[in-house]
């Protein structure tokens, strides 16, 4: 077992000030903990891949850290954040070019959908979703269950708020096509986005797959 990341082992990274990525994987970062990162100013990528104990809250602290440097951003997997959280992101509009919310379950509902698309610089937004089982993450089940004929927080207009990406070169949405036919049973993934798609920006040999 692993010793226990405190405040202050966190707080030993500081004298590393010129570091320009940073990777804090697997549980290793609380709310409390990303209040304890040093400020790195030439900060550009950071990537929290399964930080489950990662909130709202500890992302919005993360904007104010590195808001002014980052360009690329990596929450898979991160089942603690929320679109609510999302919309925190927005400092970083002119600069971040890189999103992955792969696997987070986020429950992105139309107004996260407008968070990610007010996003302007990205090129690459990373959606897709490997789980078993149903896609809860965009179709936010959980509330569903409380409410069962409540509709879905996230329609056609929050899929089609990402057309106005006009940067994009890749998008996974990658599992997304049949949960959305089964649930929504209206306009399919491909016709929500026709714009983006017609722009001709998308690379085939990445990884645009609805």
């Amino acid at each position: 077992e692993l010793p226990e990341v405190t405040p202050a082992g966190v707080s030993a990274l500081a004298p590393l000030s010129g570091l320009t990525s940073l990777a804090l994987w697997s549980n290793l970062l609380t709310d409390e903990l990303v209040a304890a990162l040093p400020t790195f100013p030439s900060l550009a990528s950071l990537s929290l891949t399964n930080n489950i104990g990662l909130t709202d809250n500890g992302l919005r602290t993360i904007v104010r850290l590195y808001g002014r440097t980052l360009t690329s951003l990596t929450l898979d997997f991160c089942y603690g954040l929320t679109s609510e959280g999302l919309k925190t992101l927005s400092p970083l509009s002119s600069r971040l070019n890189t999103l992955d919310l792969a696997d987070s379950h986020v429950y992105l509902t139309d107004e996260g959908m407008r968070a990610i698309s007010e996003l302007t610089a990205l090129t690459s937004l990373d959606l897709h979703y490997e789980g078993n089982g149903e896609v809860e993450i965009w179709l936010d089940e959980a509330r569903r269950e409380n409410d069962p004929n409540a509709p879905p927080s996230l329609t056609s207009a929050g899929v089609r708020a990402l057309n106005t990406l006009k940067g994009l070169t890749m998008l996974d949405m990658d599992e997304w096509e049949n949960e959305w036919s089964e649930r929504q049973g209206n306009e399919s993934l491909k016709v929500l986005l026709a714009p983006l798609i017609a722009r001709g920006t998308l690379d085939d040999s990445l990884s645009f797959v609805i």
